[in-house]
């Protein structure tokens, strides 16, 4: 039985933010015990376009990266099938697009399901101690 696939709108301090600041920094709100300081990423440009260099940078500042996945043009999943098969907190980029993905879950105030995957940036859980929560999940 394929998992259902949930979008949520991310918290209200990140509307009217680019994308890439929203999905570094729900990321970074679900893995942190302290809030994330909205800033503008280097390499930015004035229409809020962020390249994917620019991106990598910002994410790997600010988000402990296990690796990065970059799908070949013709082998890119849609955003739903990656999720049913993803089990990790990720930051993903789909076609012109930014957002954070967990297990089934994925933050972004668009409907992306049928977006192509482009890029993944797989997360490493922190030590509990650093958790929201304490127990490594959310």
């Amino acid at each position: 039985m394929a998992k259902e696939i949930v979008r949520k709108e991310p918290d209200k301090k990140y509307r009217g933010q680019p994308c890439s600041v929203t999905c570094v920094g729900t990321a970074y709100d679900h893995i942190h015990t302290w809030p994330f300081t909205i800033i503008k990423p280097e390499g930015m440009r004035y229409d809020g376009y962020l390249r994917l260099r620019d991106m990598n940078q910002f994410a790997r500042e600010y988000l402990p990266i296990a690796k990065r996945i970059d799908f070949k043009k013709n082998e890119r999943p849609r955003l739903k099938e990656f999720l049913q098969t993803n089990e990790t907190r990720c930051c993903i980029c789909v076609l012109g697009h930014f957002l954070y993905a967990d297990a089934q879950t994925y933050w972004s105030f668009f409907d992306n399901d049928d977006d192509k995957v482009i890029t993944v940036w797989y997360l490493r859980v922190p030590s509990a101690g650093n958790m929201k929560n304490g127990s490594g999940t959310q």
